[in-house]
């Protein structure tokens, strides 16, 4: 079975939804809640990041068409950015 790799061709039957997250810390916490929804027939297999900003996505996605994941900055950085990708088949 192929998989998603990193300056690999995505293969098909494979959907990545990418969201940006740009986090400026001014309080004591922030951050940002994201909305994932796969295309109709296909459900969520697995996360991917780059940048420096820190995601958290609940347990039970996999399988499932849609779920929310929350984004935040790392304790010590004052301005984090980054990419969190949803893999989809």
């Amino acid at each position: 079975m192929r998989a998603v790799r990193r300056g690999k061709p995505i293969p098909r039957g494979y959907v990545l939804l990418g969201q940006q997250v740009d986090v400026q810390r001014g309080a004591k916490a922030a951050g940002a809640a994201l909305l994932f929804r796969c295309p109709q027939g296909k459900t969520l297999r697995t996360f991917g990041i780059v940048g420096n900003a820190g995601f958290s996505a609940p347990r039970d996605y996999a399988g499932r068409r849609q779920t929310t994941i929350f984004s935040f900055a790392p304790p010590t950085i004052e301005h984090a950015t980054g990419t969190v990708y949803a893999v989809c088949r």
